[in-house]
């Protein structure tokens, strides 16, 4: 189970997909690192909460295509097998 503070304890498979983007950038690079989560997975979770959110705070004007970037994400996970 993962526990994100002020929230109910999930299995890990659901706390990745829909709370990686509310932690801290230190909590993923050890997490990362430890492959209890995969850069892969991080991408996706920021990725999709940017497609999210956007729309309605256009905060990203520019950004790379989501293949691009997932791709990028893998070639990290590779780098640390």
């Amino acid at each position: 189970m993962v526990e994100t503070p002020g929230r109910s304890a999930k299995p890990a498979a659901l706390s990745r997909i829909s709370d990686l983007f509310t932690w801290p950038a230190t909590r993923l690079a050890a997490a990362t690192r430890a492959r209890e989560v995969s850069a892969v997975e991080v991408m996706a979770a920021f990725l999709d909460h940017i497609e999210a959110v956007n729309p309605a705070v256009n905060a990203i004007v520019s950004m790379q295509p989501r293949e691009a970037l997932l791709a990028q994400a893998r070639a990290a996970d590779e780098a640390l097998a």
